[in-house]
């Protein structure tokens, strides 16, 4: 009798995970398919293309954007670390009369087909730590805070910290990198389009920078003088886009004993947007200003 028991105890074990309604086992997480990467320059027409330069500004009195100041344990000491804010706008001292540029605005022309695109001209990327900050090397801006990457290219990763360093990224890529000692180099693929953002791992909360990961060459970075130039763009109308990184801190994480800070979130990027026609054989002038109301200050 005892096994009769035990075999119609199986048998309702078996009637009961295979009856309707009942929730099937959790799938494991798997990531998400990488779209085959375009070819560009199909139907490329150099007579009929145009160029676009601009000049972003800022507008108002310079924001007052304040440092930070962290505790570290040397030897067994405490001693207080003072790093600068590394997404504060790098505005240039205008000249009487002339308006004020604004540097490392990263600068995106939407809506081209891919089939009329020029071929793929921005250089590597590489993204340092140094110093205790972040910064992207990119086209001969040495430690800029924004670079662009072509999709399924890889981005080169360097550690110049004398000691362990440890990247995190975010956004359009999800992994954190160690790096172990001083001229640590490495290197990964970004397979998926938006924008990565790039931390530090190891209690340099302030560290920030970041990478766009897009499909086509249409991006520029403002230089010193909040100036920008794309060019051999296909005739026809488009959304460009200009976006700088919000300085703005919106949270942080204590040490829940020492309550020191060892992690904060900035805002997101403030980005303005404006159509334009570009049409063969013409260059169009462009123009766009920042003000430090485009950045609200929120609850923290």
């Amino acid at each position: 009798m005892r096994w009769l028991l035990i075999l119609s105890g199986l048998i309702a074990i078996l009637l009961y995970s295979g009856a309707p309604g009942r929730t099937p086992a959790a799938k494991l997480p798997t990531r998400e398919p990488v779209e085959p990467i375009p070819h560009l320059g199909r139907d490329f027409d150099a007579s009929r293309t145009g160029k676009l330069v601009g000049h972003i500004r800022w507008e108002g009195p310079r924001p007052t954007v304040p440092g930070f100041r962290t505790p570290r344990i040397l030897l067994g000491q405490a001693t207080w670390l003072s790093a600068e804010n590394p997404l504060a706008p790098q505005i240039q001292t205008a000249m009487p009369g002339m308006p004020a540029g604004v540097a490392g605005v990263l600068i995106e022309l939407r809506g081209v087909r891919l089939a009329r695109s020029k071929e793929w001209n921005l250089g590597p990327v590489t993204v340092h730590t140094r110093n205790t900050q972040i910064g992207i090397e990119q086209d001969g801006r040495p430690f800029a805070s924004v670079g662009v990457v072509r999709r399924g290219e890889s981005v080169r990763l360097a550690s110049e910290a004398p000691g362990v360093e440890s990247l995190r990224a975010r956004g359009a890529a999800f992994f954190t990198l160690a790096m172990p000692s001083a001229g640590s180099v490495a290197e990964r693929k970004l397979d998926h389009a938006g924008l990565v953002e790039w931390s530090s791992a190891v209690g340099n909360f302030w560290a920030r920078a970041y990478v766009a990961v897009s499909d086509h060459p249409y991006w520029a970075v403002t230089d010193a003088e909040g100036k920008f130039e794309l060019s051999e763009i296909p005739e026809g109308e488009y959304e460009w886009v200009a976006t700088l990184p919000s300085w703005r801190v919106v949270s942080e994480e204590r040490d829940p004993e020492l309550m020191w800070t060892m992690r904060q979130t900035y805002a997101a990027p403030v980005s303005h947007t404006e159509r334009v026609r570009i049409a063969a054989g013409e260059r169009q002038t462009v123009r766009a200003a920042f003000r430090e109301s485009d950045f609200p200050v929120t609850g923290r």
